[in-house]
């Protein structure tokens, strides 16, 4: 790249600034066209210019417009009437930037796009009637969503949380280049395609006219603060995963995707059709990212008490695309940010709970003044918030203090009973001799990551020479770094030196020695430690460890107020108990409140109110994957005498299914408003001459896609 070139900021504008540049309610549009004599630039800058001031009425709408977060057009898009329109809307991702005069060539439909990737396009647009088409706008966004089935409702919930506009690519006022790239002006003729690129100011489609716009999109590496209303890191530090399946995309015609059993995936036949992949998702769960492109009209002389309704969605398509973030080691991983200590699930939920007991005592303090005979709302008030102040001088008002945990390794421990194998095999579970009792202990280094997971036809396409190179280098390395997958190493009980890798030709000697260099500095630990602790006196022989994978999401359709450990989970007798106990209480006060407030005719405070509604339909789905071999032991660990038994500790290693994984998708863990994706490893030991009832032991364990070298190029 040449000095003259421009480079992209990698920088993601508010959602407000999009806002501000883009929304037009029909008061914008009539009240403050050119026409309103508003000073010129000359006058502004070297001048004293007279104030712009409408009348009242028209300062009210706006104000109207620009606070009423319901009002404003860019927030309610899928809200609008569609029509049937005979416009057609073509979208293509290309492989590098479109160029006038030339064919555009397409990208792979099933390409993995990650963070930092460029996403470029072109749009066409096509009258084929002999009708003219007006418009109001003309937007090309890509954007992020998910999609939350209600248990209470059985309807599903659409949240966005990313979405960003090429201005260059939307119809607006003025000339927005590219970076990098040659934007044509407005209206410039191609007689390659014989296409018009953008759009004539009268904001007309001529009949029989086509119309292109080229796109560029760099993914963000994280998402905006603001994207999650109670600003927690964990929720906007990265983007998610592609996730599911929206049902309702492509007009409901995803619902016909189903998985091909001999590919592990499923898509429809059309170009940008959404993915459908076995990553665990429950019906009607997702999270998707699309190019969309929204043509939008407007009604003449209808509907003229809400301006939401004075505008139609003449047409709107999307192009769906894969996105999986991932872990780069030229730069610090984001765990290794988190300096501070954070509050436990447990202790953020007691937030919550506090804030709406406290919420209940204010309500029935109120309750209890009104039936004392006070009635003035004036006085209610005052008498309630003395009480209030009162109440908090008598209390300790100081801060809890945050729990940081520096342990480098997750770890948990069950005790259950041993029996006695009798003839048979039968176990001596009704005799009358107290059985004795092993307690399993095991843990994991927090630096293991298993490696992420998708069918080979999927992760077999890359689109340039440094994905390849990439590809390359992990392909000769796949068992023997834990953050891809801790299992055993093909070179036996010994781990393979990385500098064995110095016989692969696609790479350079400065890319190859940059690439070993990183992966030298990870401690190549890929073991799973057990203790075992019994009080017998002659240690029971071990038949086997049988491993396997437990996924775990969390979800809710309204933004969840906290975040999930690990421990949370593990803390109950099952899982499912402890997402239970969440609703019962978080239900209990919401039901509480809301009788509450119809009994007081007072209302509840706006964001508790939606933090117990999430939290009372929050929902937990697991799925057990047996993606690893049962291990068989061949030779006994050694056994210590101890006073109270005996104990042992030994290390095991952990070996795909291939057969298993062949076509399953393993998704990187993530947390967002809506999702928390979890993963377990849970651990079973079997016994030659004992027996047990459940001798199953979770512990937590990630999944992440590591980038070797995002900028090795």
């Amino acid at each position: 790249m040449s000095d003259s070139e421009v480079i992209p900021y990698d920088v993601l504008p508010t959602f407000e600034t999009d806002n501000e540049l883009l929304n037009r309610t029909l008061t914008q549009i009539e009240q403050f066209s050119r026409a309103d004599g508003l000073p010129d630039y000359h006058t502004a800058v070297n001048e004293n210019p007279p104030l712009y001031r409408p009348n009242n009425t028209m300062r009210n709408q706006e104000i109207l417009h620009v606070r009423d977060n319901e009002r404003l057009l860019l927030n309610n898009l899928d809200q609008l009437d569609r029509i049937t329109s005979s416009v057609k809307i073509t979208i293509k991702v290309t492989k590098t930037f479109p160029q006038m005069g030339k064919s555009i060539e397409r990208g792979n439909p099933l390409k993995e796009f990650h963070a930092g990737d460029i996403v470029t396009g072109c749009v066409t647009v096509h009258n084929p009637t002999s009708t003219r088409v007006p418009f109001e706008m003309f937007l090309v966004s890509l954007e992020g969503y998910v999609t939350i089935p209600s248990i209470m409702t059985n309807k599903v919930t659409k949240r966005t949380f990313l979405k960003m506009f090429d201005f260059g690519a939307c119809y607006m006022d003025g000339f927005y280049p590219t970076a990098n790239f040659p934007t044509p002006t407005q209206c410039t003729y191609d007689p390659f395609d014989e296409t018009y690129y953008g759009f004539p100011e009268s904001k007309v489609l001529e009949p029989g006219s086509k119309h292109k716009k080229f796109f560029y999109f760099r993914l963000p590496e994280t998402l905006l603060e603001n994207s999650c209303d109670h600003h927690i890191y964990e929720h906007f530090e990265k983007l998610p995963p592609s996730f599911g399946l929206d049902r309702e995309s492509f007009n409901g015609r995803a619902r016909q995707i189903a998985i091909n059993e001999s590919l592990g995936y499923g898509r429809l036949q059309d170009i940008g059709s959404p993915i459908l992949l076995n990553d665990q998702s429950e019906n009607g769960q997702s999270v998707s990212y699309a190019i969309t492109v929204r043509m939008i009209g407007k009604y003449q002389d209808i509907y003229k008490n809400d301006p939401m309704k004075k505008f139609i969605m003449i047409k709107d398509e999307q192009y769906f695309f894969r996105f999986i973030p991932d872990e780069s080691l030229d730069l610090p991983s984001y765990k290794d940010n988190q300096n501070l200590g954070r509050r436990s699930t447990r202790e953020q939920l007691d937030r919550v709970s506090k804030a709406a007991k406290e919420e209940i005592e204010r309500l029935t303090r109120i309750k209890f003044l009104q039936s004392a005979g006070i009635e003035n709302e004036r006085e209610v008030n005052e008498l309630s918030s003395a009480s209030e102040m009162l109440k908090k001088t008598n209390l300790n008002l100081s801060a809890e203090p945050i729990i940081s945990h520096t342990t480098d390794r997750y770890q948990n421990s069950t005790t259950f009973p041993l029996y006695k194998k009798k003839l048979f095999g039968f176990p001596n579970a009704k005799s009358s001799e107290k059985p004795n009792q092993l307690r399993f202990e095991a843990s994991i280094s927090k630096n293991v990551r298993l490696g992420y997971i998708v069918p080979s036809v999927l992760s077999k396409i890359s689109s340039t020479e440094i994905e390849q190179q990439q590809a390359s280098v992990l392909s000769q390395v796949p068992l023997q770094s834990p953050v891809l997958s801790p299992v055993t190493s093909p070179h036996g009980g010994e781990l393979a030196p990385v500098s064995s890798l110095t016989s692969l030709r696609s790479l350079n000697d400065e890319t190859l020695n940059a690439l070993v260099s990183k992966m030298e500095s990870i401690s190549f630990s890929n073991e799973v430690e057990i203790q075992l602790y019994c009080t017998l006196s002659h240690p029971p022989e071990i038949a086997y460890v049988r491993p396997a994978l437990k996924s775990c999401t969390i979800s809710s359709p309204s933004p969840i107020p906290v975040t999930f450990d690990p421990d949370f989970l593990l803390h109950a007798e099952t899982p499912a108990n402890a997402i239970i106990g969440v609703k019962d209480e978080f239900s209990n006060y919401l039901s509480e409140l809301k009788s509450l407030a119809r009994q007081t005719g007072r209302g509840i405070e706006r964001q508790l109110c939606h933090d117990l509604i999430s939290l009372s339909n929050i929902g937990l789905a697991q799925k057990s994957l047996p993606v690893f071999e049962e291990i068989i032991l061949r030779s006994q660990p050694k056994w210590v005498k101890t006073s109270e038994g005996c104990s042992t500790k030994f290390k095991i290693q952990l070996k795909w299914d291939y057969a298993t994984i062949r076509k399953l998708t393993l998704l990187p863990s993530f947390s967002i408003c809506y999702f928390t994706k979890m993963y377990y490893l849970t651990l079973k030991l079997g016994f030659k001459k004992h027996s047990t009832n459940n001798a199953v032991l979770s512990v937590p364990i990630e999944v992440a896609k590591i980038s070797f070298g995002k900028n090795l190029q």
